[in-house]
């Protein structure tokens, strides 16, 4: 969560606008909207929960327990 916060001060608030204006699209100086926050928080704690479920799983949970086709001939 909290990279999603970073995520959402930094680069959205700075940052894009800056990027936008270089390319010729106006936007406004800093882009800081409640529902943005929200959705970058939201982000952040999928990716940091998805990210700390995958790290607690060991590589033999994901094998298959059927063997593979070449074997089976």
């Amino acid at each position: 969560m909290l990279w999603g916060i970073v995520l959402r001060l930094v680069a959205a608030g700075p940052i894009m606008p800056v990027r936008l204006s270089l390319v010729g699209l106006p936007t406004a100086l800093p882009n800081l909207s409640a529902l943005g926050f929200v959705g970058h928080v939201l982000w952040g704690a999928v990716l940091g929960t998805s990210v700390w479920w995958l790290g607690t799983r060991s590589i033999g949970e994901f094998d298959r327990e059927d063997p593979p086709v070449e074997y089976l001939r």
